[in-house]
């Protein structure tokens, strides 16, 4: 189906000719709500952190938050669209053909040789992005909804963040019962003619024993 098939599809079942009031819009996922501080690192750096004897894994985490990170719902191919009680499920595929889908890329190109330092959370929360619009119809071709890839410690997924109806941005209704610490470790990767290989990897435990981690980490630099 064409793009402008799609839209005037979707936007004749959730359009009552008899609707004259305020749009209520919510967006749901379903799924997972996940969370992730990420870093790299170099041979040098590494080096420099743990040539302090009172720099181990704790810190070691503590420098990797704030740079590549983010807290939001895993994309899992479809969303569930709500229009003023009217439900319908989208998948990945027509929400790209009627262009309502970006998807960006957060993976950060290296020039040498790194190590990925990250810590994962995830959970299953009810996450909704809602709308109250003031219009007598709803025209699904404003909704604009922004994915990113990530790639941490060796998980890919797409990530929701950011979600728009006609320029103005979602508010976001959370259920949060918690989240669990899924991983935690360093990855370490090698730079060669062929590109980027794994070398080692420590995770959880392993990384958490100081000794552990300093033997990787001297190993690899």
């Amino acid at each position: 189906m064409s793009k402008e098939t799609l839209i005037n599809n979707w936007n004749t079942f959730f359009n009552d000719d008899s609707n004259d009031e305020n749009i209520s819009i919510s967006l749901g996922w379903g799924g997972q709500l996940l969370q992730h501080d990420q870093n790299y690192f170099s041979k040098k750096e590494l080096e420099e952190f743990f040539a302090d004897d009172s720099f181990g894994p704790d810190e070691l985490i503590e420098a990797a938050e704030c740079c590549n990170e983010f807290y939001g719902m895993l994309f899992d191919g479809e969303i569930t669209l709500n229009v003023n009680g009217k439900e319908m499920n989208i998948n990945e595929k027509d929400l790209l053909t009627a262009e309502l889908l970006e998807i960006g890329n957060s993976d950060i190109d290296q020039p040498d040789s790194y190590a990925e330092v990250a810590k994962t959370f995830s959970g299953s929360e009810d996450w909704k992005h809602e709308f109250e619009i003031e219009e007598e119809k709803f025209d699904i071709g404003k909704l604009k909804i922004c994915l990113e890839k990530f790639n941490v410690l060796g998980y890919e997924f797409k990530g929701v963040v950011d979600v728009e109806y006609d320029g103005n941005a979602s508010e976001t209704e959370i259920s949060d019962s918690g989240l669990e610490n899924d991983r935690t470790g360093i990855v370490f990767y090698e730079k060669s003619e062929e590109g980027f290989k794994k070398s080692n990897e420590i995770y959880d435990d392993d990384f958490y024993d100081l000794e552990t981690l300093q033997a990787g980490v001297s190993e690899w630099t």
